[in-house]
């Protein structure tokens, strides 16, 4: 805790110097209050009253946009569509909490035009009113698939202010991807461009999912962003369809937490630009950064594109001012338990809430840079550490790591690993069931 406010304290004395987003919001303008002009009920979230948002955002983008004031209060919204020049403005203590369904998905928010293929959302934004905001998902668990934002047709965008509170649900809690429509890439507008999120929290994450998931983005700022659990940012953009790939996005002070990675850049066969990340800080979890790409394109790459190269990231990308602390609270995903410390695998156990998806152990490392064949160049300087006794600074290559099935063979000799497996069994059989009753009730309707 004491790290957590010390790295807080600093947030809020940083400038926002070059952020990507354009202030066109005007405090003089058009402003909607949804409680008084569109009869909000606080009514501790009993009751979906997205209808409410939706009418208030639609009617006001009718108008030439202006301010939407949500008042204090614990809300159910979701499925919501942003329109353009609409910014939506949550009073401090505001608590959202969307219906979860178990094996559903749900995303409250969208960024992404709803009037054809070819528009798009552009002059947005949610932001908090004199201070921070509530997402909770944190009834959820893992077998609910939970997004706070999504992210397409956008530009000009920012989001702000929001601690959302998990409960490991699947998805990351924003993905930005570009438009996987035929010919999108001719477009004005087909992926998210020129936005700011900034000063944003996620808790209690799922070690796979996170806070952002990058497929598709252009000339993006991210600043102040914190997760505890799973990966803080994720340039991952292998499943962004053909249209794939992020270009001159900036990162600064990114912050994780008994998580897997704050930082993680993994290409797939996607050509990407330039990534640009100023101030990594890792809180036992398993990396400060991991990076890898520069392989030959997978079986199912090359299914889709019989052209595919390695992906890489842009040669003027960089990495630097990267601190990562010590620490055994560290989410450790079974595939990547072999790189385990030798000396740290007895610590490894099995957590209460894993649902059959990792263990819980020591930090691993710092850096991992594991790119192939010089594919491309990822700058990496001023790497600093504390309390570690192995890989504390630039770990390069696979260090004689078990790669592939082996790495399975590794985990299953691992103490807990029974446990595990026999949760992953039992969570899948629940999903079969669930999935069961859902075609069962929609034949009888």
């Amino acid at each position: 805790m004491k790290h957590i406010l010390l790295i807080l304290v600093f947030f809020a004395c940083i400038a926002n110097s070059d952020a990507a987003y354009t202030e066109v919001m005007k405090t003089d303008g058009p402003e909607k209050n949804l409680k008084t002009d569109y009869h909000l009920v606080d009514d501790n979230a009993e009751v979906d009253q997205s209808d409410k948002l939706q009418k208030a955002i639609d009617e006001m983008s009718e108008k030439g946009g202006g301010r939407l004031i949500i008042p204090k209060g614990t809300y159910q919204f979701f499925g919501v569509a942003m329109k353009s020049n609409v910014h939506i403005l949550l009073e401090q203590g505001t608590v959202i909490r969307p219906s979860l369904i178990k094996a559903g998905k749900v995303c409250v928010l969208t960024f992404v035009s709803d009037e054809g293929p070819e528009r798009f959302v552009e002059n947005v934004s949610i932001r908090g009113l004199n201070g921070r905001y509530t997402i909770d998902f944190s009834q959820g668990g893992s077998l609910c698939g939970a997004r706070f934002i999504r992210c397409e047709r956008v530009r000009n965008f920012l989001i702000a202010d929001a601690d959302i509170r998990d409960s490991q649900t699947g998805y990351s809690a924003m993905n930005f991807c570009p438009s996987k429509v035929n010919g999108a890439n001719t477009w004005e507008v087909f992926r998210p461009t020129n936005g700011t999120v900034r000063d944003c929290s996620l808790f209690n994450s799922h070690h796979g999912y996170g806070l952002v998931q990058f497929h598709g983005a252009e000339n993006l700022l991210f600043e102040n962003l914190y997760s505890r659990g799973g990966i803080t940012l994720r340039f991952e953009t292998g499943s962004g369809g053909d249209y794939a790939g992020v270009f001159d996005i900036t990162g600064k002070n990114i912050v994780n937490e008994n998580g897997e990675t704050a930082v993680a850049l993994y290409p797939h066969a996607v050509q990407n630009g330039n990534v640009w990340i100023d101030g990594v800080t890792a809180i036992s979890s398993g990396w400060a950064v991991s990076a890898g790409g520069g392989g030959p394109p997978s079986k199912k790459d090359m299914a889709k594109n019989p052209d595919s190269k390695p992906g890489r990231f842009g040669d003027d990308s960089y990495v630097i001012n990267v601190h990562a602390i010590f620490g055994k609270t560290a989410q450790i995903a079974k595939k990547g338990a072999c790189r385990t410390p030798k000396e740290y695998i007895k610590d490894l156990k099995v957590p209460e809430d894993a649902d059959g998806q990792y263990f819980e152990g020591a930090s691993i490392g710092v850096v991992h840079e594991g790119i192939l064949n010089d594919t491309y160049q990822l700058r990496i300087e001023n790497v600093t550490s504390e309390g570690f006794k192995y890989n504390d600074g630039i770990v390069r290559g696979d260090q004689g790591w078990p790669e592939g099935s082996a790495r399975r063979r590794f985990a299953k000799e691992l103490p807990g690993y029974e446990e595990i497996a026999a949760r992953s069994r039992a969570r899948g059989e629940y999903k079969k069931k669930l999935a069961a009753e859902k075609a069962a009730n929609k034949t009888k309707k």
